[in-house]
Protein backbone atom coordinates (compact mmCIF):
# COMPACT_ATOMS: atom_id res chain seq x y z
CA UNK A 1 0.00 0.00 0.00
CA UNK A 2 1.40 3.39 -1.00
CA UNK A 3 2.23 5.58 2.00
CA UNK A 4 0.29 8.84 2.21
CA UNK A 5 2.50 11.90 1.73
CA UNK A 6 1.94 15.57 2.45
CA UNK A 7 0.84 17.50 -0.64
CA UNK A 8 3.19 20.43 -0.16
CA UNK A 9 5.70 22.06 -2.45
CA UNK A 10 8.46 21.45 0.09
CA UNK A 11 7.67 17.73 0.08
CA UNK A 12 7.57 17.76 -3.72
CA UNK A 13 11.04 19.35 -3.88
CA UNK A 14 12.37 16.84 -1.35
CA UNK A 15 11.00 13.86 -3.24
CA UNK A 16 12.28 15.13 -6.59
CA UNK A 17 15.75 15.55 -5.12
CA UNK A 18 15.56 12.06 -3.64
CA UNK A 19 14.40 10.66 -6.97
CA UNK A 20 17.34 12.29 -8.75
CA UNK A 21 19.77 10.73 -6.27
CA UNK A 22 18.08 7.35 -6.59
CA UNK A 23 18.35 7.43 -10.39
CA UNK A 24 21.99 8.46 -10.21
CA UNK A 25 22.72 5.71 -7.69
CA UNK A 26 20.91 3.19 -9.87
CA UNK A 27 22.97 4.21 -12.89
CA UNK A 28 26.26 3.86 -10.98
CA UNK A 29 25.29 0.51 -9.47
CA UNK A 30 24.16 -0.79 -12.86
CA UNK A 31 27.48 0.22 -14.41
CA UNK A 32 29.32 -1.50 -11.58
CA UNK A 33 27.18 -4.61 -12.01
CA UNK A 34 27.89 -4.72 -15.75
CA UNK A 35 31.63 -4.39 -15.14
CA UNK A 36 31.57 -7.11 -12.47
CA UNK A 37 29.72 -9.42 -14.86
CA UNK A 38 32.41 -8.77 -17.48
CA UNK A 39 35.18 -9.53 -14.97
CA UNK A 40 33.33 -12.62 -13.74
CA UNK A 41 32.96 -14.05 -17.24
CA UNK A 42 36.63 -13.40 -18.05
CA UNK A 43 37.70 -15.06 -14.79
CA UNK A 44 35.33 -17.96 -15.44
CA UNK A 45 36.92 -18.56 -18.85
CA UNK A 46 40.34 -18.70 -17.17
CA UNK A 47 38.96 -21.04 -14.52
CA UNK A 48 37.60 -23.46 -17.14
CA UNK A 49 40.91 -23.42 -19.00
CA UNK A 50 42.85 -24.12 -15.78
CA UNK A 51 40.43 -26.93 -14.88
CA UNK A 52 40.92 -28.47 -18.31
CA UNK A 53 44.73 -28.33 -18.00
CA UNK A 54 44.48 -29.85 -14.51
CA UNK A 55 42.21 -32.62 -15.78
CA UNK A 56 44.65 -33.53 -18.55
CA UNK A 57 47.63 -33.44 -16.18
CA UNK A 58 45.85 -35.62 -13.63
CA UNK A 59 45.02 -38.10 -16.39
CA UNK A 60 48.68 -38.33 -17.42
CA UNK A 61 49.65 -38.65 -13.77
CA UNK A 62 47.28 -41.58 -13.31
CA UNK A 63 48.78 -43.29 -16.36
CA UNK A 64 52.33 -42.81 -15.03
CA UNK A 65 51.29 -44.09 -11.61
CA UNK A 66 49.70 -47.21 -13.08
CA UNK A 67 52.73 -47.92 -15.28
CA UNK A 68 55.14 -47.33 -12.38
CA UNK A 69 53.18 -49.82 -10.24
CA UNK A 70 53.35 -52.40 -13.03
CA UNK A 71 57.10 -51.97 -13.63
CA UNK A 72 58.26 -51.55 -10.02
CA UNK A 73 57.15 -53.28 -6.78
CA UNK A 74 55.21 -51.02 -4.40
CA UNK A 75 57.71 -51.41 -1.53
CA UNK A 76 60.57 -50.23 -3.77
CA UNK A 77 58.51 -47.22 -4.85
CA UNK A 78 57.76 -46.31 -1.23
CA UNK A 79 61.42 -46.69 -0.25
CA UNK A 80 62.57 -44.44 -3.06
CA UNK A 81 59.77 -41.93 -2.58
CA UNK A 82 60.40 -41.38 1.14
CA UNK A 83 63.45 -39.06 0.69
CA UNK A 84 61.66 -37.24 -2.14
CA UNK A 85 59.06 -35.59 0.07
CA UNK A 86 59.19 -31.81 -0.31
CA UNK A 87 56.96 -29.12 1.09
CA UNK A 88 55.43 -26.67 -1.36
CA UNK A 89 54.48 -23.42 0.35
CA UNK A 90 51.60 -21.20 -0.70
CA UNK A 91 51.58 -17.54 0.31
CA UNK A 92 48.06 -16.08 0.43
CA UNK A 93 47.50 -12.47 -0.56
CA UNK A 94 44.80 -10.47 -2.29
CA UNK A 95 44.23 -8.25 -5.29
CA UNK A 96 41.40 -5.77 -5.98
CA UNK A 97 38.62 -6.22 -8.50
CA UNK A 98 36.79 -2.89 -8.37
CA UNK A 99 36.21 -2.47 -4.60
CA UNK A 100 36.31 -6.22 -3.89
CA UNK A 101 39.42 -8.06 -2.68
CA UNK A 102 39.91 -11.50 -4.19
CA UNK A 103 42.59 -14.01 -3.17
CA UNK A 104 45.95 -14.33 -4.86
CA UNK A 105 48.11 -17.36 -4.11
CA UNK A 106 51.85 -17.43 -4.69
CA UNK A 107 53.37 -20.91 -4.86
CA UNK A 108 56.91 -21.57 -3.69
CA UNK A 109 57.64 -25.07 -4.97
CA UNK A 110 61.14 -26.55 -4.57
CA UNK A 111 62.70 -28.01 -7.67
CA UNK A 112 62.55 -31.78 -7.78
CA UNK A 113 65.83 -33.63 -7.83
CA UNK A 114 65.89 -37.41 -7.68
CA UNK A 115 67.54 -38.87 -4.57
CA UNK A 116 67.82 -42.33 -6.06
CA UNK A 117 69.87 -44.00 -8.73
CA UNK A 118 68.53 -43.70 -12.30
CA UNK A 119 68.65 -47.50 -12.45
CA UNK A 120 66.76 -47.95 -9.17
CA UNK A 121 63.29 -47.16 -10.56
CA UNK A 122 61.61 -47.03 -13.94
CA UNK A 123 61.22 -44.06 -16.25
CA UNK A 124 57.51 -44.13 -15.41
CA UNK A 125 58.34 -43.21 -11.80
CA UNK A 126 60.44 -40.27 -13.00
CA UNK A 127 57.52 -39.12 -15.13
CA UNK A 128 55.19 -39.53 -12.13
CA UNK A 129 57.40 -37.43 -9.87
CA UNK A 130 57.84 -34.73 -12.51
CA UNK A 131 54.10 -34.79 -13.20
CA UNK A 132 53.40 -33.69 -9.66
CA UNK A 133 55.59 -30.65 -10.27
CA UNK A 134 53.14 -29.73 -13.04
CA UNK A 135 49.97 -30.61 -11.14
CA UNK A 136 50.60 -28.66 -7.93
CA UNK A 137 50.70 -25.18 -9.58
CA UNK A 138 47.55 -26.05 -11.51
CA UNK A 139 45.80 -27.04 -8.28
CA UNK A 140 46.76 -23.68 -6.76
CA UNK A 141 45.60 -21.78 -9.86
CA UNK A 142 42.24 -23.57 -9.91
CA UNK A 143 41.73 -22.98 -6.17
CA UNK A 144 42.54 -19.26 -6.55
CA UNK A 145 40.11 -18.78 -9.44
CA UNK A 146 37.37 -20.79 -7.78
CA UNK A 147 37.58 -18.74 -4.57
CA UNK A 148 37.58 -15.49 -6.56
CA UNK A 149 34.53 -16.64 -8.55
CA UNK A 150 32.64 -17.42 -5.34
CA UNK A 151 33.40 -13.95 -3.96
CA UNK A 152 32.41 -12.26 -7.21
CA UNK A 153 29.19 -14.27 -7.40
CA UNK A 154 28.27 -13.18 -3.86
CA UNK A 155 29.03 -9.54 -4.65
CA UNK A 156 26.99 -9.73 -7.87
CA UNK A 157 24.05 -11.24 -6.01
CA UNK A 158 24.07 -8.45 -3.41
CA UNK A 159 24.51 -5.82 -6.12
CA UNK A 160 21.64 -7.23 -8.16
CA UNK A 161 19.32 -7.02 -5.13
CA UNK A 162 20.24 -3.35 -4.63
CA UNK A 163 19.77 -2.53 -8.32
CA UNK A 164 16.39 -4.29 -8.38
CA UNK A 165 15.26 -2.56 -5.17
CA UNK A 166 16.01 0.82 -6.72
CA UNK A 167 14.62 -0.05 -10.17
CA UNK A 168 11.41 -1.82 -9.16
CA UNK A 169 10.57 -0.46 -5.69
CA UNK A 170 12.15 2.83 -4.62
CA UNK A 171 12.19 4.73 -7.92
CA UNK A 172 8.62 3.73 -8.98
CA UNK A 173 7.37 4.53 -5.47
CA UNK A 174 8.95 7.99 -5.56
CA UNK A 175 7.51 8.62 -9.03
CA UNK A 176 4.03 7.68 -7.81
CA UNK A 177 4.38 9.95 -4.78
CA UNK A 178 5.60 12.84 -6.94
CA UNK A 179 2.67 12.44 -9.36
CA UNK A 180 0.27 12.26 -6.43
CA UNK A 181 1.63 15.45 -4.86
CA UNK A 182 1.74 17.22 -8.23
CA UNK A 183 -1.91 16.36 -8.83
CA UNK A 184 -2.80 17.42 -5.31
CA UNK A 185 -1.06 20.76 -5.73
CA UNK A 186 -2.73 21.28 -9.12
CA UNK A 187 -6.13 20.60 -7.54
CA UNK A 188 -5.34 23.04 -4.72
CA UNK A 189 -4.33 25.73 -7.24
CA UNK A 190 -7.46 25.12 -9.28
CA UNK A 191 -9.61 25.28 -6.16
CA UNK A 192 -7.93 28.50 -5.05
CA UNK A 193 -8.35 30.01 -8.51
CA UNK A 194 -12.04 29.06 -8.51
CA UNK A 195 -12.58 30.69 -5.11
CA UNK A 196 -10.76 33.82 -6.28
CA UNK A 197 -12.95 34.08 -9.36
CA UNK A 198 -16.08 33.70 -7.22
CA UNK A 199 -14.88 36.42 -4.87
CA UNK A 200 -14.25 38.72 -7.85
CA UNK A 201 -17.75 38.02 -9.16
CA UNK A 202 -19.22 38.75 -5.76
CA UNK A 203 -17.29 42.02 -5.57
CA UNK A 204 -18.47 43.03 -9.04
CA UNK A 205 -22.05 42.17 -8.12
CA UNK A 206 -21.98 44.65 -5.27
Amino acid sequence: MQARVSATRMELVRLRRRLGLARKGHKLLKEKQDELVRRFLALFDGYLAARERLHRSMGRLAEHALLARVETPADEIRAAAWPQRACARVAAGSEPILNLKVPRYELAQPAWEPAYSPHQLSAAYDALALGWQEVVPLLVAVAQREKALRLLAGELSALRRRVNALEYTLIPGLEVSIRSISLGLAEQELSALTRLMRVKEMVRGH
